[in-house]
């Protein structure tokens, strides 16, 4: 365990650029005036301040938790099933912080897609369409920790979806369509989880890991990126 600790230490401490020049190009790509551009651009770069640090520690506590759950085992195969998890998690580990915040920017960047295109339609569609019991089961987990968090920082939401809406020339956006909110944050890992090719148990615990390092802190998110559009004349005061 200490090992795992030591390499989970120079995880964090590594130097890769997480706020990649794809997403850059995503954002620079975005069918926007260069005003808003120029402002989801700022978004971003505020988010990849804010989240990456959190984002590498929701990696090192998934594998601590991993770790944990490994000598609690039951059995042998189920601890050597853990370990081939965290060996997964060990490929994927210093690509997630990129890899999430890559996802953020093509959400910013189709910011004025129109509302039949809504982000937060996958999550309970997929209720309703030929799935696993364990895909439902990721979603509620994914959609009552999202519910949890948007109660926490209802006021910050509000504000910021007003202010998107100006951005998009549509309505004010709900926590559930704002692409920083989380709503959107939830499905963006949810799919960081797939792709990582993490089995449902680990994805699980991942969840759990990211509600604790990344969730907690989204109203201090929130409430820079609504002083940041403040500043930037988009609804001051």
């Amino acid at each position: 365990i200490a090992a795992s600790g030591d390499a989970g230490a120079q995880r964090m401490s590594g130097t890769a650029t997480t706020s990649s020049n794809q997403a850059l190009a995503r954002i620079a790509a975005a069918p926007v005036p260069p005003r808003v551009r120029h402002l989801l651009e700022a978004i971003h770069g505020v988010a990849a301040q804010v989240l990456t640090p959190h984002l590498r520690l929701t990696t090192v506590q998934l594998e601590r938790d991993l770790f944990g759950l490994a000598e609690k085992a039951r059995n042998g195969q189920i601890q050597a099933d853990i370990y081939a998890q965290i060996r997964q998690l060990g490929v994927h580990a210093q690509q997630f912080p990129g890899m999430f915040l890559d996802a953020l920017a093509g959400d910013l960047a189709n910011l004025r897609e129109s509302h039949a295109a809504s982000v937060d339609a996958p999550m309970p569609l997929r209720a309703m369409t030929l799935v696993t019991d364990t895909d439902i089961d990721r979603d509620i987990v994914l959609h009552e920790m999202a519910r949890r968090e948007s109660l926490r920082a209802q006021s910050h939401l509000q504000l910021l979806g007003q202010r998107f809406g100006v951005l998009a020339t549509q309505p004010a956006f709900d926590a559930e369509r704002l692409p920083v909110g989380p709503f959107v944050l939830c499905r963006v890992l949810r799919d960081c989880g797939e792709r990582m090719e993490l089995d449902i148990a680990a994805q699980l615990q991942l969840y759990h890991a990211f509600e604790r390092q990344v969730l907690d802190l989204l109203a201090e998110l929130l409430d820079r990126l609504n002083i940041l559009l403040a500043r930037e004349g988009v609804l001051p005061g």
